[in-house]
C-alpha cells in the first residue's frame, strides 16, 4: 500500500512501486536506483518551500515536466511507472490511468541519482572489479563450432560473462587449425 502523509513531515513512499521499479530493473539496471532517487528527492522537494523547492531543482537541472507534487497523494496499488531515457536524461513517470500525476526528469548523471561524490564512485568500482571473480570458462578441446560466433577469416568467438563494461569479460577466442577450432592465446601474456 502507498503511504503518503501531509502533516508536520510529508512523505511519500510506495512499496509497489519499489516492486515495480525492481521488474524494470531486468531490463534496465539502473531502474532501481533511479527509482530510489525520485522516491527520495520528490520527499526532500515536498519538506521545502517554493522557493527552496526551486533552487534545489535549478542546481540539480531536475525538472517537473507534468504533474505536480500536490498529485502525489493520488498514488495508489494501481499507479503505473514508467521510465525512459532521451537527449541525456531519465524520465520518471507516475500516471493513474490516463492521468499524469507527475513526470519528474533528470540529467543522466550517475552522480546525481546515486547522491555519491565521484571519488566514492570510483573507489567503489574499484573494489567491486577486484572482488569480480568470473565464472569458469567451458574452454575445452571439444568445443562445438556451431557454438561460436565467427568474428574474422579463421576466428571464433565463445562470448563469457561481462562486467559493467562489455570490454571487461571472460570471452574465449578460438582459430580454426585443420578444420577444428583451437583456443588462440598469447604465450607472452
Amino acid at each position: 500500500m502507498s503511504k503518503t502523509s501531509y502533516g508536520q513531515h510529508k512523505t511519500f513512499e510506495s512499496k509497489e512501486l519499489r516492486q515495480a521499479a525492481s521488474l524494470l530493473s531486468k531490463e534496465n539496471p539502473y531502474a532501481e536506483v533511479l527509482y530510489h532517487f525520485t522516491e527520495d528527492y520528490l520527499n526532500q522537494l515536498l519538506v521545502l518551500g517554493e522557493k527552496e523547492r526551486n533552487w534545489k531543482m535549478e542546481a540539480d537541472d531536475v525538472r517537473i515536466e507534468e504533474g505536480g507534487l500536490e498529485k502525489l497523494r493520488l498514488v495508489s496499488g494501481q499507479t503505473a511507472l514508467a521510465m525512459s531515457a532521451k537527449d541525456n536524461r531519465y524520465t520518471v513517470e507516475l500516471t493513474n490511468g490516463k492521468i499524469v500525476l507527475i513526470r519528474l526528469s533528470c540529467p543522466m548523471s550517475y552522480q546525481l541519482i546515486t547522491r555519491k561524490k565521484l571519488k566514492e564512485l570510483e573507489a567503489e568500482y574499484l573494489t567491486e572489479l577486484a572482488a569480480f571473480r568470473v565464472p569458469a570458462s567451458k574452454a575445452s578441446p571439444e568445443v562445438d563450432k556451431r557454438d561460436l560466433q565467427k568474428i574474422a577469416p579463421q576466428l571464433y568467438l565463445q562470448r563469457g560473462t561481462d562486467y559493467f563494461l562489455e570490454s571487461i569479460n571472460n570471452n574465449l577466442y578460438y582459430v580454426e587449425e585443420k578444420g577444428t577450432p583451437a583456443l588462440a592465446y598469447d604465450p607472452a601474456i
